[in-house]
């Protein structure tokens, strides 16, 4: 009985941690001020603060945009790049014309 109640406990503990974990990785953020208008997707944004937040936590590749009200702007998903040794978070636009795009993140 007692080794019963053991192996519940570190069952529960387990899964507790990795709930944290999964928790943890969900709230990666970046907060940015963007100085021009820009698109994401079919979804044209003015000039502003925006924060970019991470929402898978397996692949990485989801992302949700929301402005300085925490208004939901836009959800796009992308590729995750593999760049060099150092990892730097940064977004990346595309300009054609006078019209600018989000590239990459």
């Amino acid at each position: 009985m007692k080794k019963q109640l053991l192996q519940i406990a570190t069952m529960l503990s387990l899964c507790l941690m990795l709930g944290v974990a999964a928790k943890a990785q969900m709230t990666r953020q970046m907060t940015v001020t963007i100085p021009f208008a820009f698109h994401v997707g079919k979804t044209a944004l003015p000039a502003g603060t925006y924060t970019v937040y991470g929402t898978s936590t397996s692949t990485g590749d989801g992302f949700l945009l929301r402005d300085a009200d925490g208004q939901v702007k836009a959800v796009f998903s992308g590729q995750q790049v593999q760049s060099g040794a150092r990892s730097v978070t940064r977004l990346e636009f595309r300009r054609y014309s006078d019209n600018y795009f989000l590239g990459r993140v």
